[in-house]
């Protein structure tokens, strides 16, 4: 082998380990970037007609797990669902259980009052406060009923932010499937990009994922 062999061999493990050096420097520097996956080069042996003539770099390799990946979205759907419904009916309970949104004290003493106007028919002050205990219950009701109809307009107006988050979440990932279609070996920040995406979709519902360069969600069934 001559010098100019064992020059160009070097030369090239220099170049090689440089760019891993590159890929080892961008995963230091991405280590808070949210959805970065990991990244670690790929050699291989650059072959001559005898013997070996270096190291070619063949590219980065994303160390991405797709098994955990899809048990992550999964997990957080079923905690963003139980999490929403935890919050709605902890509101209502709070509002049923104390003393300002709970009618039992109303129909404690409306029964009370009806009690005693039963024992006493003929007594005026009897039936005047029966009557009176009779309209505060009928005001607790529309008193609930009001707060119960505002909780409800405001769990359909938060329906319609979700909304509008999902189909923009949706159009996003769309864009960078279509992408992905023009490229043989998609970047790896492209693909961090949509993965991220996903993460966010599944914050809002159930999905199901394709895992293809053309990828595609749709609804899991709760």
């Amino acid at each position: 082998m001559s010098v100019g062999s064992l020059f160009d061999i070097g030369i090239s493990g220099v170049m090689a380990y440089q760019r891993a050096l590159d890929t080892t420097g961008n995963n230091i520097s991405n280590i808070y970037t949210p959805g970065y996956t990991r990244e670690g080069a790929n050699f291989s042996e650059r072959r001559g007609l005898s013997s070996g003539l270096g190291v070619d770099f063949d590219g980065n390799q994303r160390f991405f797990d797709l098994f955990a990946e899809t048990d992550l979205r999964s997990q957080t759907s079923q905690y963003n669902k139980y999490s929403a419904y935890f919050d709605f009916a902890s509101n209502l309970d709070n509002y049923l259980s104390n003393d300002t949104g709970s009618i039992n004290r109303s129909l404690e003493e409306f029964f009370s009052s009806l009690q005693v106007t039963l024992s006493s028919p003929s007594s005026v002050p009897a039936r005047s406060a029966f009557l009176n205990e009779a309209q505060t219950t009928v005001n607790r009701f529309k008193e609930l009923n009001q707060n119960l109809n505002t909780q409800i307009t405001q769990l359909n107006q938060s329906f319609e932010t979700v909304v509008d988050d999902l189909n923009g979440t949706i159009s996003k990932i769309a864009e960078i499937n279509r992408a992905c279609a023009q490229e043989d070996n998609p970047p790896s920040a492209l693909l961090d990009e949509r993965d991220q995406l996903l993460r966010n979709l599944a914050e809002i519902v159930p999905l199901s994922v394709v895992n293809t360069c053309l990828l595609y969600t749709s609804p899991s069934p709760r």
